[in-house]
């Protein structure tokens, strides 16, 4: 009878005082692990959504950089390449610089040189890219010129005299930002259109 005892109660100290305790200590445990692995997905939750968040700011940060380098690639002075450059027959200019500027308003282009018949170009403009309109003064075909930003290499413009469209214009930089190109048409007074491509080089 003692060693009966004996068991019982080294069996009771076990599990405890009753049962019962011995369910609610494995309950415990249960409940622990349970919270443990909520906290371990949260933590790994946590970490997914920083990640992404990263990922984005990663992505607009190389975007900004990249607008920006296409814009301080264009900045400078440029020389026409006539051998790389296609016009009209007798349409060639004889030279031309343009030079590209940071100013307050935005960037102003000034374009100088000889056009095919001799006489002295002057052109300028401050460019805003936001496709609204932008006085060109010194052209007899143009006074006004609206520009978009395609990406960063590449922007695209109507061409406009009185308030209407009179041609289009295409810009793009390449070779690493040392090769200007402009695509451009204009509306002839017959209803035709002329197409000139002039290169430029970057000095």
């Amino acid at each position: 009878m003692r060693r009966a005892n004996y068991r019982s109660v080294a069996h009771r100290s076990i599990l405890g005082a009753n049962p019962a305790q011995g369910s609610t200590f494995g309950a415990d445990r249960e409940s622990s692990c349970t919270a443990k692995k909520s906290t371990g997905e949260e933590v790994m939750n946590k970490l997914f959504q920083s990640l992404a968040i990263s990922a984005m700011l990663m992505f607009a940060l190389t975007s900004v950089a990249s607008a920006a380098d296409a814009t301080n690639s264009l900045i400078g002075t440029w020389k026409l390449n006539l051998e790389k450059s296609k016009y009209a027959a007798g349409a060639a200019p004889k030279s031309m610089t343009r030079i590209y500027a940071v100013s307050a308003g935005g960037t102003t282009m000034t374009e100088t040189g000889v056009a095919a018949d001799g006489s002295a170009v002057s052109q300028s403009a401050t460019l805003t890219y936001d496709g609204k309109d932008d006085a060109w003064t010194g052209s007899s075909s143009m006074d006004a010129v609206s520009l978009t930003k395609v990406n960063g290499t590449t922007v695209k413009g109507e061409l406009k005299k009185g308030g209407k469209v009179v041609g289009h214009t295409t810009r793009t930089l390449s070779g690493k930002g040392t090769v200007l190109t402009l695509s451009t048409s204009f509306k002839t007074a017959k209803g035709g259109t002329t197409h000139e491509v002039a290169v430029y080089d970057k000095q």
